[in-house]
């Protein structure tokens, strides 16, 4: 094939491609992506955030593991740490909201204010 006979297929496949005929092509001969070296492992202290939270240490929970409370937990309900039953973060905002409405309800239901319907049990 000649010179001519091989810049027409390239010209082809260039214009297959979706370029226009005389557009100048990026030449990408010779160029190699350089590797980066990998960054320095971070000193103590200086951790990045995972997303991840341990919620097993002991700072964070109360009366003898019943109560959890971790301001940098986003969780609302987390697993209790013996049993199969959840508990509120009460670091959270949300859960004393929560625990506001239950609080109210109990009250009122007691005063005689509202009347909560009887279980069938």
């Amino acid at each position: 094939m000649g010179d001519l006979a091989v810049r027409h297929a390239r010209d082809g496949a260039h214009l297959a491609a979706g370029g226009r005929r005389g557009a100048r092509r990026p030449d990408l001969r010779g160029t190699r992506r350089r590797s980066r070296p990998p960054p320095a492992p971070p000193l103590p202290g200086e951790e990045q955030e995972s997303g991840y939270v341990q919620r097993d240490d002991d700072r964070h929970w109360h009366l003898a593991g019943m109560l959890y409370a971790n301001r940098m937990d986003p969780a609302i309900l987390v697993h209790q740490r013996v049993g199969g039953r959840w508990t509120l973060n009460l670091g959270n905002p949300i859960a004393w909201a929560i625990t506001a409405v239950i609080a109210v309800v109990t009250l009122l239901s007691v005063l005689g204010v509202i009347d909560l319907p009887e279980s069938t049990m």
